[in-house]
């Protein structure tokens, strides 16, 4: 394993673990060939069993095949659990303070806050939601996790608040739902559609988190697309197609909602893995339908 290098390392040797890092990469990238090339079979043979979606979400999932990403709001999706899902996770906002786990730029709300509200789950395990998954993975959707995020505006960046690419596994779609206004200065997620990065998501996506210089050099820079919107401002992001990031609020605190999917056989496992343990989930899948006990209960 190659140390990272920190400023007491002599020169020759920082320039050497650089130089040794690119083939690494290079062999990582190999050696996932093998799951790709299944789970573009695994979409073939699941092409004539996707569900069919309204002409509305059909251009949701036409979106995210073509630039990644697709924003809306709660009022336009007219999804009919919406107001006990906002009610419960706006109950929860207040309790995230003193939760354990701060990064040092954001803090999310702990699991038991999450599992005592069960309404967070039915929104998205809908069969609308799960339709839009399916359809725009081209394989059954893995429910993986929810986050209720509180990022603070404390000049900050590092983590996702730098460009990168989610890589755990194909195909990764992100729901993010702005719990509070979020301005371009205010936290805005940021992205470059897919058919200006298609080919440097395929190289960057194995390098972690790509400083700036980096991006401007490449020049990705100049297609960079804001997304700042009012709360209930909703952004579905297929997250492993895209470069993408959470900028640092400079205004106000940032507060989101976040619902993360992912197929069922994924690159990286371990990664992949939800952070809610089987036996607690069993709880909640019980007064589910057998699809949504399925996407749940995948692992």
């Amino acid at each position: 394993m190659i140390s990272v290098p920190n400023s007491r390392t002599p020169a020759v040797v920082r320039v050497l673990q650089k130089a040794l890092r690119v083939p690494l990469k290079l062999i990582d990238l190999v050696s996932l060939l093998p799951a790709e090339i299944r789970f573009k079979i695994n979409q073939f043979k699941h092409a004539n069993a996707l569900p069919s979606v309204s002409s509305i979400d059909a251009e949701i999932v036409k979106s995210l095949r073509r630039e990644g990403v697709f924003i809306t709001s709660l009022e336009a999706l007219g999804m009919p659990d919406t107001a006990a899902m906002l009610q419960a996770a706006e109950s929860i906002l207040p309790k995230i303070a003193d939760q354990p786990g701060q990064t040092g730029y954001d803090i999310h709300a702990s699991q038991d806050l999450v599992l005592e509200r069960p309404e967070l789950f039915a929104w998205g395990l809908h069969d609308r939601i799960l339709n839009i998954a399916e359809a725009g993975m081209g394989v059954p959707a893995a429910f993986n996790d929810i986050h209720i995020r509180r990022d603070f505006a404390n000049g900050v960046k590092s983590g996702s608040r730098l460009w990168h690419v989610d890589s755990y596994d194909h195909r990764i779609l992100r729901i993010i739902i702005y719990l509070s206004d979020v301005s371009k200065t205010g936290g805005a997620h940021e992205y470059i559609p897919r058919q200006k990065s298609r080919f440097w998501v395929t190289v960057l996506e194995h390098f972690g988190t790509i400083p700036d210089k980096v991006m401007e050099k490449l020049g990705l820079q100049k297609h960079v697309r804001s997304c700042p919107g009012p709360k209930g401002t909703v952004i579905f992001s297929m997250t492993s197609r895209v470069l993408h990031r959470g900028t640092v609020p400079q205004d106000s605190e940032r507060y989101t909602l976040i619902y993360n999917y992912n197929s069922r056989s994924p690159k990286r496992p371990q990664e992949a893995s939800p952070r809610v343990p089987r036996d607690r989930l069993m709880n909640i899948v019980q007064q589910f339908p057998k699809r949504q006990q399925d996407c749940m209960l995948w692992k």
